[in-house]
């Protein structure tokens, strides 16, 4: 499997970059996130979400100029690009672009405890449950509202703790599914993971310490 990197602190991308030079709607390319800021090296203001389209106004040598709700701001042009590349995301590609920034912390964060010492397979394999659900029509429809679903991951309540801090690996998963849609799971109706076979799903297969079903 080819796995990102992420440095949430900065930009940095291992993907192929385009370089843009024109104006007119771009796409985020930046796996980590497109930091936006006030002025060319200015204060961050916040981070656009990989595939995120923008509106770029003009571009000016490293940086161009885009706005959002109106506003001027500033981002690398290194890290917009004229293609979505989330539209290679298979049938997750939709709710991949509606994710948000807080969206792909938390997902990073959930993963980190119900699943960082997983093989890198079976946290992907929970990255594809996550948005199995989205796209279920028996969930939330957003990654946010099934990771805070009530009852549904037990670790929700466990976010604030200061050990629960993702490692690189569980943005790697998230980005590898981001690229690639799914691989892991054998179907979309894989909605259901835990350490043991449970009574309200069936077909299961086991990764890692995992046992993964699907919706009955």
């Amino acid at each position: 499997m080819v796995k990102g990197k992420l440095i949430v602190a900065a930009i940095f991308t291992t993907m192929s970059l385009t370089i843009t030079a024109f104006a007119g709607t771009g796409y985020v390319t930046a796996v980590s996130g497109l930091n936006v800021r006030t002025a060319p090296e200015g204060e961050k203001v916040t981070a656009l979400p990989y595939g995120t389209a923008v509106k770029v106004i003009e571009e000016s040598g490293d940086w161009s100029t885009i706005t959002i709700d109106n506003n001027i701001y500033y981002v690398a042009s290194a890290y917009i690009g004229e293609e979505n590349a989330i539209s290679s995301g298979g049938d997750y590609a939709s709710a991949f672009a509606r994710m948000s920034g807080e969206e792909y912390d938390l997902m990073a964060r959930i993963l980190a405890l119900e699943a960082q010492t997983e093989p890198f397979e079976g946290q992907v394999a929970v990255v594809e449950v996550i948005m199995n659900r989205v796209l279920s029509g028996h969930f939330p429809n957003t990654i946010y509202g099934v990771l805070s679903d009530e009852g549904e991951f037990a670790t929700w309540k466990y976010l604030s703790h200061p050990y629960n801090t993702p490692i690189q690996e569980q943005y790697d998963a998230i980005n590898y599914v981001m690229a690639n849609g799914r691989t892991v799971l054998p179907a979309d109706d894989y909605v259901y993971f835990s350490t043991g076979k449970q009574s309200y799903a069936k077909d299961y297969i086991k990764i890692g310490h995992h046992w993964f079903g699907r919706y009955m």
